[in-house]
């Protein structure tokens, strides 16, 4: 066999991956056998004159395509399999797997400057990683130069290399490549002979600052005199061994104790080690993200899981084998209460039970520190949580209670005495005596109570209820049976949209069962249309027909289509008086009631508003199972329409979170088996439930999930923050993808559908997708001009919940912000946006911002756009309203409209820094803003503006603005205000802090001002 191919046969087979890589071997084995020169194109068949050199061209040429073929895998070959020659199939790999497009290369950009090295990597892979990156933008021709080399290798390196970095970062001026790799080297070498990782550099430094202070202090080797702590000969006070070992003591709680778990996630508390081990005493840790135990006796609900390690700060290494709940007693105001600490590990050689203060905000509610012990706050009533033990330790006020002297039937949360409080949530908010008549009139099965108990008080219900004096008595000619009279009123235009833009729901009441069908609507004309599907499923469902309807005398109510529907079918129409909504009472108290449910489930759950459309659904789904004053049957109206009685035992609370079992199908071995979720609903069309997908939004249908019904992460969270730019109209829509339903018994027959957001009754509509991926809108061809950005006010229409019980429904304090000026001068607040815009142009005139000028020949003028605001005060008043004018900046050409953009950013790393100095030594902080900071910074370059809309000279209609100062908007204005700020502060005589250009520090005689 040719040695070529032999060593082409030894190079690891090129995949689609590290083109880089097997690129550099190939090219090694080619030139070996002489055969580069054909296939880099240096020598081309037209350049052989003879027959024999063009024969031996061709000899060669495929002599090297034989080669790269056989280093390639199967899957690769369809790139080379046409190729003419050598040449021609090399040009091909390096065109498909080189491209030197500006998406190629910003990847590489990205992933080179954000390559981070973790705290157990080694150094020679991390170097390696990121020369190979470097090496690989080379290619596509964005070189990186040898300085951002070793700038992004020392910023990407862990925190225990920072003492190298200084050290290196102190002879900035000869550093090289060769010297920075040779010593992070050596660095290494020493750690592994100390022990490894970060422990060992650590113990490293410490040594060698010992060994300094030793050789300047250097001491006797033997001491003479006695220890002032035992007496004892031969030592110091500083280094008697019963001192070091109080003190490392003393030191371990105020160490952090980490618990590494690859699957369950890492756990910290800063509790350490301890000789006394007591199982009623617990101690209140608020480093702890869980709480711990070293007792199982005292434990229900018992899990066992694969050991975990457990690092202490004292080096020792305990495991944690399971977990549990465990019931608490404690003593408030109110008497003895108790409650359930859920999911305590179990660590059989913990030497303190620990509280996780953490976890009992996200659980319960907020937990404060105060001189005399720290407090918690729930349900309306505050209570000491745990007495100070010692200067920096609290013991928790509450003691553990062994499973048989608690009869409980279920876990008790904090937010309630008993299981009550969490069906009143299960069922929608749901009132105590509807609560206590579906348990005491069995109106359905699987509620395990026999009692109900009155909770406190529910954040839910205080924001979204609230109550009004009857407008009338009710009338005494009721419907006698089904489908008699049928109630109707369509509640909107929301202000904030579904996900899927519906505005609107319209309700169908049976007055004879209370039994209510709610449909969403986008516009109010598709009320013609869903009352035809009401009447069809009604009377399928029934086998009786609609007789009446009765709603108000609005436009969709008497519409053409409507009156022609109700002549072909029979049906009689009864309206309201205008402006009487009272007499309309069952349709207006009802959607009062969905309304209230929904509010009071989105204000617990801490969802957005864009969520009411589910709310509404499952609102309605609960209140068709919960009893009903307005009928007297005893029996729910669901009972009452289909004539069987609803299960309530799969019932569950709003907005929780849940883990959703993925089926076999759709993920593979190694695949996580269930996704995190919340929860929406439930679905009308099969025994399963509504699920939202966390990460990436999907609504799914299923039956087979865990819930854990006290875990909310609110879905005010998920939105893009103030100033973050969205696409407004390239919404994209996901594809339907076919799933089947399953269960947790039986995986051969399982439904995984993806289903519309809020289309639970319209199985057609399709779900837009709610997020838009940043880069692919920079990359996008119209991304300019569809692109805006977003203000918080806009976006508190959208992702955010409004908090005033006096409102009716769930709608926004505040409209819609005007886009355009034109929008606003014609919006119900003209006065105050020009009142707004006003202010801000004198502001721009006092500062002597721009000259009206010709435009000059040959340039042109960036454009400028208003941007309105609203401000807003704690509790959601109206502050004012703001305009500001801001300029196109991204229609400015490099080179003749700016040149440097670079600004500094203050370090995170460096405010903690200054707040702890300030705390340790109590400074004095001064918090301060500069007012239009951007207008104080003067322009280099000659940039040019059109005059802002509104405000046109009417003299020089024509003119420009001749910008001198920075305004917002464009690229160079945070530069030109660094550049002021800083002249400013050099003058005061302060110096530049060397590590963060954007520290500066002042030393005046025994004062310091930083």
């Amino acid at each position: 066999m040719d040695s070529s191919l032999f060593t082409a046969a030894r190079i690891n087979k090129f995949s689609g991956t590290n083109f880089h890589v097997w690129k550099f071997k190939m090219q090694m084995v080619l030139e070996e056998r002489d055969l580069w020169d054909v296939v880099s194109g240096e020598v081309k068949i037209e350049h052989c004159t003879s027959t024999l050199d063009q024969a031996t061209f061709k000899r060669k040429s495929r002599k090297a395509l034989a080669i790269i073929c056989l280093a390639m895998e199967d899957s690769q070959l369809p790139l080379v399999r046409s190729a003419k020659d050598a040449y021609d199939a090399w040009s091909r790999l390096e065109g498909h797997y080189e491209k030197k497009s500006l998406a190629n290369k910003l990847f590489l950009r990205r992933r080179f400057f954000t390559t981070m090295m973790g705290e157990s990597d080694d150094v020679l892979e991390h170097i390696n990683r990121l020369k190979t990156l470097a090496e690989q933008l080379d290619a596509v021709g964005a070189p990186v130069s040898e300085d951002d080399l070793i700038i992004t290798l020392l910023g990407s390196l862990n925190e225990s290399y920072q003492f190298l970095i200084t050290a290196l970062e102190s002879r900035a001026d000869s550093l090289s490549w060769e010297l920075v790799t040779s010593r992070l080297f050596h660095e290494d070498m020493k750690r592994k002979e100390q022990g490894g990782g970060i422990e060992g550099a650590a113990h490293g430094q410490a040594q060698a600052f010992m060994s300094r202070d030793n050789k300047r202090k250097a001491r006797p080797a033997k001491k003479t005199g006695a220890c002032h702590n035992f007496g004892k000969q031969g030592h110091w006070i500083a280094e008697c061994p019963s001192r070091i070992q109080e003190d490392a003591d003393r030191h371990r709680y105020q160490r952090a104790n980490i618990a590494q778990e690859p699957e369950l996630g890492d756990y910290l508390f800063s509790v350490g080690g301890g000789k006394t081990k007591s199982s009623y005493m617990w101690l209140v840790d608020s480093g702890a993200t869980q709480h711990m135990t070293s007792s199982k006796e005292f434990m229900r609900n018992y899990k066992d899981f694969g050991p975990v390690d457990v690092h202490l700060a004292d080096d020792g290494v305990v495991q944690a084998i399971g977990k549990g709940d465990i019931v608490m007693s404690m003593m408030t105001r109110k008497g003895v209460k108790k409650g359930v600490l859920t999911n305590v590990w179990h660590i059989p050689k913990l030497s303190r039970n620990l509280f996780s203060v953490g976890r009992f905000i996200k659980d319960v509610g907020p937990v404060t520190f105060e001189v005399d012990g720290c407090f918690a706050e729930t349900n309306g009533f505050k209570w000491k949580l745990g007495a100070q033990e010692g200067k920096r330790l609290f013991k928790l006020c509450m003691t553990p209670v062994l499973p048989d002297e608690v009869n409980v039937a279920s876990p008790i949360n904090f937010k309630g005495d008993n299981t009550s409080y969490l069906w009143h949530l299960r069922l929608g908010h749901i009132g105590h005596g509807g609560l206590d008549a579906i348990v005491k009139k069995d109106y359905g099965s699987g509620i395990g109570m026999k009692s109900v108990q009155k909770w406190e008080f529910c954040k839910g219900c205080a924001l979204g209820k609230q109550t009004r004096v009857s407008y009338m008595p009710k009338s005494p000619d009721r419907a006698r049976m089904l489908l008699e009279v049928i109630h109707s009123d369509v509640c909107g235009p929301m202000k904030t949209p579904t996900f899927s833009g519906k505005r609107y729901f319209v309700t169908f009441i049976d007055e004879y069962s209370h039994y209510c069908v709610v449909y969403l609507l986008q516009n109010k004309s598709e009320v013609a249309t869903k009352f035809a599907q009401f009447v069809a499923l009604a009377e399928t469902q029934t086998g009786k027909r609609v007789k009446t309807l009765r709603s108000d005398n609005g436009g969709e109510y008497t519409s053409r289509t409507m009156s022609k529907f109700f002549a072909d079918h029979g049906i009689m129409q009864k309206f309201t008086p205008p402006y009487t909504p009272q007499l309309n009472g069952v349709a207006e108290r009802m959607n009062r009631t969905l309304v209230e449910s929904a509010r009071c489930m989105m204000e617990h759950a801490e969802l957005s508003k864009s969520y009411w459309g589910e709310a509404v659904m499952t609102a309605n789904f609960l209140r068709l199972r919960c009893p009903s004053r307005s009928t007297s049957h005893d029996k729910s109206p669901y009972e009452v329409w289909s004539g069987k009685k609803p299960i309530l035992a799969n019932l569950k609370v709003f907005g929780c979170h849940a883990y959703v079992h993925v089926p076999k199908p759709k993920r593979s071995k190694l695949d996580a088996r269930s996704i995190q979720c919340r929860f929406i609903g439930y679905s009308d069309h099969e025994k399963a439930y509504l699920f939202e997908e966390i990460k990436s939004r999907r609504v799914l249908v299923s039956r087979d999930a865990q819930f854990m019904e006290n875990v909310f992460d609110s879905g005010r969270r998920d939105y893009v923050q103030d100033g973050a730019v969205v696409e407004e109209e390239a919404f994209m829509e996901d594809e339907d993808v076919p799933m089947e339903d399953y269960s947790s018994h039986d995986t051969s027959n399982m439904n995984f559908e993806e289903a519309t957001m809020d289309g639970v009754d319209e199985p057609g509509v399709k779900r837009h997708q709610r997020t838009q991926s940043l880069e692919a809108l920079a990359n996008a061809p119209d991304a300019k001009r569809r692109a805006r950005y977003l203000t918080m006010a806009e976006m508190s229409a959208t992702a955010d919940t409004s908090h005033s019980v006096e409102t009716a429904y769930v709608v926004d304090s505040v409209g819609d912000l005007p886009r355009t000026f034109k929008s606003a001068m014609e919006s119900s607040d003209a006065v105050k946006w020009k009142e707004a815009c006003d202010s801000e142009i004198n502001s721009l005139r006092q500062n002597e911002t721009w000259n009206l000028v010709p435009l000059p020949q040959g340039r042109k003028a960036i454009g400028n756009r208003w941007v309105f605001r609203v401000k807003e005060t704690k509790d959601g008043r109206i502050e004012r309203f703001k305009a500001r004018l801001v300029a196109k900046g991204f229609l400015q050409k490099h080179g003749i409209d700016y040149n440097e953009t670079f600004a500094p950013v203050a370090k995170f790393t460096s405010i903690r820094v200054l707040l702890s100095l300030a705390a340790k030594y109590s400074f004095m902080i001064h918090q301060m803003d500069v007012k239009t900071a951007f207008l104080n910074g003067y322009l280099e370059e000659d940039i040019y503006m059109a005059q802002p809309d509104g405000y046109v000279d009417e003299d020089h209609p024509d003119f420009v603005c001749q910008l001198k100062r920075s305004l917002y908007g464009l690229k160079q204005s945070p530069r030109m205000w660094n550049q002021t700020i800083d002249k400013f502060m050099l003058d005061l005589d302060f110096k530049k802090c060397k590590t963060d250009h954007c520290i500066y520090f002042k030393r005046d005689q025994e004062d310091l001002s930083l």
